[in-house]
């Protein structure tokens, strides 16, 4: 059986992540930093006979990150596909007003936590001469966005490490890929537009209106969308390095 390991695990993209993971047939460790979320998160998931085991990973800090990977690896072996999901909005604020702590917060995060983790896990891949590590960044990271410049920068890396990384161990059969969502269905995106429509001095029901307009189908994505491009993009053993779009055509390069 395939294994794979999806930080974030507990709620929204990455939640539907490890569930269409496990429906396919995967042993799928679902890792956080709330363990009594990722207990609740996943049990109706392991009641349906899901192969799910929730293990929990602050990736901001090394040791943590060193002991998910090597829970992982006895209980399962290494993973076949890391899935770098964990990451948080920071604030939405302008930059001027931007505080340093959360400015290195978003980072750590959501840049440099990924970066752990590759880190961790190369090792036994490049080893093994296999793997894939897809990155979820978001579409933020190619389209400014109003006050959100630590996010923004944090996600911009992201694609970074993407192609760096792809080209490094390309050579020794590992693939590193990301998928860019867009605006998605849940509440984060909440959050997002109530710190938008405060930045701009309008209703949050119209900082919706100028997400969905700016879509060809005019809506938000679903999280299970997000988790059909990760088990789609995994079946394509010729694609490395690219960054995939899941933005209902909000962004389209």
């Amino acid at each position: 059986m395939s294994v794979a390991l999806v930080t974030g695990g507990a709620r929204g993209i990455g939640l539907a992540i490890v569930e269409r993971l496990a429906e396919a047939g995967w042993q799928v460790v679902a890792a956080g930093r709330d363990s009594q979320a990722l207990e609740a998160a996943t049990e109706p998931l392991r009641s349906r006979g899901l192969d799910v085991d929730p293990l929990r990973v602050d990736v901001t800090d090394e040791s943590s990150v060193a002991e998910l990977f090597e829970g992982c690896a006895e209980r399962y072996g290494c993973p076949d596909l890391l899935v770098n999901n964990a990451g948080i909005a920071g604030p939405t604020v302008s930059t001027v007003s931007l505080q340093r702590s959360d400015w290195e917060s978003v980072l750590a995060v959501n840049l440099t936590g990924a970066m752990l983790c590759c880190r961790a896990v190369l090792p036994t891949m490049l080893e093994r001469g296999a793997g894939h590590i897809i990155n979820i960044g978001s579409i933020t990271g190619k389209r400014p966005l109003m006050h959100r410049v630590a996010y923004a920068s944090s996600k911009l890396g992201l694609i970074g490490l993407t192609r760096s990384l792809a080209e490094e161990v390309g050579p020794h059969g590992i693939r590193v890929n990301a998928i860019s969502p867009g605006p998605v269905m849940g509440e984060r995106i909440e959050r997002v537009l109530e710190g938008q429509a405060l930045a701009q001095g309008i209703t949050v029901e119209e900082a919706r209106a100028q997400f969905t307009s700016g879509t060809p189908l005019r809506r938000f994505v679903e999280p299970g969308e997000v988790a059909d491009a990760v088990v789609a993009l995994d079946a394509l053993p010729g694609v490395t390095g690219i960054d995939l779009n899941v933005s209902a055509g909000l962004v389209m390069y």
